[in-house]
C-alpha cells in the first residue's frame, strides 16, 4: 500500500488542524494523480521528541516493487516529486522558514528534494 509518512523535528509551529490539513492535502494529491481510492493512501504525522530551532516536514512514499515497471516508475515518480514539491513551496498551509523534504521512493531507491520555505 502506498504510504506517505510526515515528520516534523519540532513539536510547535504547526496546529493539529494544520497538520491534518496538510497531510490530506497529500494524500489528496496523491489519490488523485494516480487515479485510487482514498483507502488505498494511509499517512501519519510523527513528532519527534527532540525540540530542535527549525520545523521540517518529510514526505515519504513508498510503492512496491513488483507493481511497477521500473522505467515506468521511476518516470511517474519524478514527475510526482516535482508536482508535490511546487505545490507545497507555494501552499500557505507550509509555515514561512519550514524546511520541506519530500521523498517519493519504491524499494529499491530514493529520489530527494528539499527546499526552505521562503
Amino acid at each position: 500500500m502506498p504510504q506517505i509518512v510526515v515528520t516534523s523535528s519540532r513539536g510547535v509551529g504547526l496546529t493539529d488542524g494544520q497538520k491534518k490539513s496538510l497531510l490530506e492535502f497529500m494524500i489528496e494529491s496523491v489519490t488523485e494523480s494516480m487515479g485510487w481510492p482514498s483507502h488505498m493512501v494511509g499517512g501519519m504525522w510523527i513528532t519527534p521528541e527532540l525540540v530542535v530551532d527549525e520545523i521540517e516536514l518529510q514526505v515519504k512514499i513508498e510503492f512496491s516493487a513488483p507493481v511497477w515497471k521500473f522505467w515506468k516508475y521511476i518516470k511517474w515518480a519524478r514527475l510526482f516529486e516535482a508536482q508535490l514539491h511546487y505545490v507545497l513551496q507555494r501552499t500557505e498551509i507550509v509555515p514561512v522558514g519550514t524546511h520541506v523534504a519530500v521523498w517519493v521512493c519504491p524499494q529499491w531507491q530514493a529520489l530527494f528534494r528539499d527546499f526552505h520555505k521562503n
